[in-house]
C-alpha cells in the first residue's frame, strides 16, 4: 500500500532539496533586482528610516585684498547643511499555490516521485514572485500604472469579454507576456483624481497579443467591463495589478498604495515622497526629459544625462530602456563611437545584454529591459539605490526557524505552499537620475 505523504515529509523534502539557494535565485528578467541587491533593515514603527542630505553647508566667508589680507575679518553667519530622515514604507507580498492530494498520494510517498511535481510548483512560484517584485521596482506607485488603454471594445459573448488595445508608449511587451490569467484594476484619471472603475471585482487578462498590443479581458463580477468601456476614450484609464493601488478613489495620487514606489514614481515625483517634499528641496527631485514623441537616439540620451550632470552626477549609470528603443540606439551608437575614436577614455562594448558608452559622467551601461514601457527610459546610478526591508523572496517567515510555508488545507484535499517578501525601494540622490518620457520608437511596438 502506498504510504501517506505528510506535511512534515513535504517540508523536510523542501528544506533538504532547496535549502536557502532557491531564495537567492534571480530570474533573467529581474534586471533591476540584480542591479540593486537586497539589504535587510529593521522597521521603526511601520517604515524603514535613514538620513539623507538635502543641502550643503553654506556658512562660508571669503577674505582677500579687498577686505585686508591678515585682518581680523568678520565671519558670515553659519548656514548648516540640512538633513532629514526619509522613511520608506515597505510592501508585503504573499503568493499562494496548491498541490492536490492526488498528485502526491500517487507517488507512493517516494520523494523521487512527488519531487518533480513539487519542483515545478516551487520554481514557478519563485519566478512569479520575482516578476511581481520586478514590476514593482519599475512601476510601483506609477501615475500611469502598468499600461493605458487606447481603445476598449464593447463587452460581448458569454461570459462577457472585451478586446482592448493599449497605447504604443505604455506597452511593455515583456511585462504583459507574463500577465495572462492575472487580475487587474482599472482607474480613470479625471479632474486630477483617480477613481476605480471595476468596483465589483478584478478584471481578468484572458489573452494577450503582443503584435497588436491587445488584451482580451474578462470580468469577475458582471457589469465591470461595461463600466470601463464607458470611460475609455473620455478620460485616461490606467491599469494596475489587482489591489496594488489600494483605494477606490477618488484620490489625487497613485503613490502610497499597497505596492512600494518604483523607479517611475520616484523619478517622476515633484511633491512629498518618503516624508520629504521635493518642492522644498531640489535635490530630492529627479530630472525629466521629454523625447518629443520621437525615437530615442544618442543625442537625446546625452542631453538627458546632462541635466543630471549639472546637479551632481559624476559617476557611472545604468540606462534602462525598452527593447524597441534599444534597437533605435544601436543605429546611433555605432556612429557615435566612430566620432569619439580619438578620445583617450572610451568604452563601447556591444553584445546581447548591454552596451557600455562613455559620457561626461563616466560609463553609461545601456540595458534593454523587456518590462520597460516603449515610451520610457530610466537613467539611474545604481549605487545610489537601496532595496531594503525585512526579507527578500522567501518560503519561510523571517526569524521563524526552519519551518516553511507548507501546510495542509483545512477544507480541501491538498497542501498549500506560500512565499513572501517585505521590502521597498529608495534612491538617496534623486537629482542624479533622469526619466526620459514621450518616446516613440521607430522599431515599434
Amino acid at each position: 500500500m502506498a504510504s501517506v505523504v505528510t506535511t512534515s515529509q513535504l517540508d523536510g523534502f523542501f528544506k533538504r532539496v532547496y535549502g536557502d539557494d532557491l531564495e537567492a535565485l534571480v530570474p533573467e528578467f529581474a534586471i533591476v533586482a540584480k542591479k540593486i541587491p537586497f539589504q535587510k533593515a529593521d522597521k521603526v514603527g511601520d517604515s524603514f528610516r535613514f538620513p539623507v542630505k538635502l543641502t550643503r553647508s553654506q556658512g562660508y566667508t571669503w577674505n582677500g585684498a579687498a577686505g585686508g589680507v591678515g585682518s581680523a575679518f568678520t565671519l558670515n553667519n553659519p548656514i548648516s547643511l540640512v538633513t532629514r530622515e526619509a522613511n520608506v514604507t515597505g510592501s508585503e507580498f504573499v503568493l499562494r499555490e496548491r498541490l492536490s492530494y492526488g498528485v502526491v498520494s500517487r507517488s507512493g510517498g517516494k520523494e523521487e516521485s512527488f519531487g518533480p511535481a513539487l519542483d515545478e510548483v516551487v520554481l514557478d512560484m519563485t519566478e512569479s514572485a520575482a516578476f511581481q517584485r520586478e514590476m514593482c521596482l519599475l512601476y510601483g506607485g506609477s501615475a500611469t500604472g502598468i499600461g493605458t488603454f487606447a481603445t476598449f471594445g464593447a463587452p460581448a459573448g458569454a461570459p462577457p469579454q472585451s478586446v482592448t488595445t493599449l497605447t504604443a508608449q505604455s506597452w511593455a511587451g515583456g511585462l504583459w507576456a507574463q500577465m495572462q490569467g492575472a487580475a487587474i484594476d482599472c482607474y480613470q484619471l479625471a479632474g486630477g483624481n483617480y477613481t476605480k472603475l471595476n468596483v465589483g471585482g478584478g478584471i481578468t487578462v484572458d489573452a494577450i497579443d503582443p503584435d497588436t498590443r491587445t488584451l482580451t479581458l474578462g470580468e469577475e463580477v458582471a457589469g465591470d467591463l461595461a463600466l470601463v468601456a464607458a470611460v475609455v476614450g473620455v478620460n485616461p484609464v490606467h491599469i494596475y495589478p489587482k489591489g496594488a493601488f489600494g483605494v477606490a478613489g477618488p484620490v489625487t495620487t497613485a503613490t502610497g498604495g499597497n505596492w512600494f514606489n518604483g523607479l517611475d514614481a520616484i523619478l517622476s515625483n515633484t511633491g512629498d515622497l518618503f516624508g520629504i517634499n521635493a518642492a522644498d528641496y531640489s535635490l530630492w527631485r529627479s530630472n525629466v526629459y521629454d523625447s518629443a514623441a520621437a525615437p530615442l537616439d544618442i543625442g537625446k540620451l546625452q542631453n538627458a544625462i546632462s541635466r543630471a550632470n549639472v546637479r551632481g552626477l559624476m559617476e557611472d549609470v545604468t540606462v534602462l530602456t525598452s527593447q524597441y528603443s534599444w534597437t533605435d540606439l544601436l543605429n546611433t551608437l555605432g556612429s557615435a563611437r566612430r566620432y569619439n575614436d580619438k578620445l583617450p577614455t572610451k568604452e563601447f562594448e556591444s553584445g546581447s545584454n548591454s552596451i557600455k558608452f562613455y559620457s561626461t559622467n563616466g560609463v553609461m551601461e545601456i540595458v534593454p529591459h523587456p518590462m520597460v514601457k516603449a515610451g520610457d527610459t530610466f537613467i539611474v546610478p545604481m549605487n545610489r539605490c537601496m532595496r531594503i526591508g525585512s526579507t527578500d523572496i522567501t518560503f519561510r517567515l523571517p526569524d521563524a526557524g526552519p519551518d516553511r510555508f507548507v501546510r495542509q488545507l483545512t477544507d480541501q484535499a491538498g497542501f498549500e505552499i506560500r512565499n513572501y517578501f517585505d521590502q521597498g525601494l529608495i534612491i538617496t540622490h534623486p537629482a542624479r537620475c533622469v526619466k526620459i518620457t514621450n518616446i516613440t520608437p521607430s522599431s515599434g511596438p
